[in-house]
């Protein structure tokens, strides 16, 4: 989630912090305000985020033992991170959401993580 995409931030910035302290506490500012740590600025789905959940949806479906009746996207967030890390909301059918990220490597590869059940249309993402 947030707190890991920030650990790894901060990891970077501790080695740049001794070489050139000034860049490093831009960097900071800017990590400080970062879309995926500001939860209410996720957009509606468009086809791409689509088109992604639907990439990632048997391996989802594996991890939580269920196949769901619908699979459409909501809302999204992204940064831009060694690719792109997207956060989605995804509808599942009988007003259940599933909140999770998917990480599109500059590789393409795409990876699955931070996967959270039980979602309401009204929870934050």
């Amino acid at each position: 989630g947030c707190g890991d995409l920030y650990k790894r931030q901060i990891g970077v910035l501790v080695g740049f912090f001794f070489f050139k302290q000034k860049t490093a506490y831009e960097m900071l500012r800017s990590l400080v305000g970062s879309e995926m740590c500001i939860r209410d600025r996720s957009k509606p789905a468009d086809e791409n985020v689509q088109n992604l959940v639907n990439q990632v949806r048997q391996q989802v479906e594996q991890t939580q033992n269920s196949n769901f009746a619908t699979f459409n996207a909501h809302s999204y967030t992204s940064q831009i991170v060694a690719g792109v890390l997207y956060r989605v909301k995804v509808d599942v059918g009988n007003d259940q959401y599933l909140h999770f990220e998917i990480w599109v490597k500059p590789s393409q590869e795409i990876e699955v993580d931070n996967i959270e059940v039980g979602k309401t249309l009204e929870d934050q993402l």
